[in-house]
C-alpha cells in the first residue's frame, strides 16, 4: 500500500454499501478514485463471467440477464453494471444486462417462478421457494401466472452465517420458518 488508506483503519469487509456510495458521490477524491478503480475491476470480472456463461451451449441465444442482489441496489453496483454492459458491447457480445428492481431479499425467490415447469404452472397459483444463500436462508410463497411472477405473498428470512448449519439442518430450518 502506498500512502494513507482513504478509508482509514476500517477493514474493507466492514464497509457498508452506503459507506462506499457516500465516498463515491461526495467523499475525498482519493477515496472516490479507489472506488472507481474497484468498479472497473468488478465490471471487467462481471463481463468475463457473462462471456464464460454465454460460451456454454445451454446459454446460447440468451438475450437478457437480470442482475439481482444487494450490490445492484447501490450506486457503485449500478455503475459497475453499466460499465460491464459497455465492455460487453465493445466486444460485440449481444446480451442485455438489466438490474432486477425487486427487493434483493425477494429476488432469488421470485426467480423460481420462471423455472417452474409449464404443467406445474398451469395446475397451481403459487409455489414455495427457498433460497439458501451464504449468510441468509429465505423461504416464501411466490404467486405466479403464465410463467411470470406476480408477487411474493408470504416470506421469512433467517440469518444462518453464524450458525453454519449443514444442508439438512438448513432444509429443516426452512420448513420450520414456513410452518411457524
Amino acid at each position: 500500500r502506498i500512502g494513507k488508506d482513504p478509508f482509514g483503519d476500517t477493514p474493507s469487509s466492514e464497509l457498508s454499501k452506503k459507506d462506499i456510495d457516500r465516498v463515491l458521490l461526495g467523499g475525498p477524491a482519493a477515496a472516490a478514485h479507489v472506488v472507481h478503480v474497484e468498479i472497473e475491476s468488478y465490471a471487467a470480472r462481471l463481463a468475463h463471467v457473462v462471456r464464460v456463461f454465454l460460451e456454454q451451449e445451454e446459454w446460447r441465444g440468451v438475450e437478457t440477464i437480470l442482475m439481482g442482489g444487494g450490490m445492484s441496489t447501490s450506486e457503485f453496483g449500478r455503475l459497475g453494471l453499466r460499465r460491464a454492459r459497455r465492455i460487453l458491447r465493445d466486444a460485440d457480445i449481444e446480451v442485455k444486462l438489466k438490474r432486477l428492481k425487486a427487493d434483493p431479499d425477494d429476488a432469488a425467490l421470485l426467480g423460481w417462478a420462471s423455472l417452474l415447469p409449464e404443467d406445474l404452472a398451469a395446475s397451481s397459483d403459487a409455489l414455495l421457494a427457498v433460497d439458501i444463500g451464504g449468510t441468509n436462508l429465505r423461504c416464501g410463497l411466490v404467486a405466479h401466472s403464465s410463467g411470470s411472477c406476480a408477487a411474493s405473498a408470504r416470506g421469512a428470512m433467517h440469518v444462518v452465517a453464524r450458525a453454519r448449519p449443514r444442508r439438512d439442518g438448513a432444509a429443516r430450518r426452512a420448513g420450520r420458518m414456513w410452518w411457524a
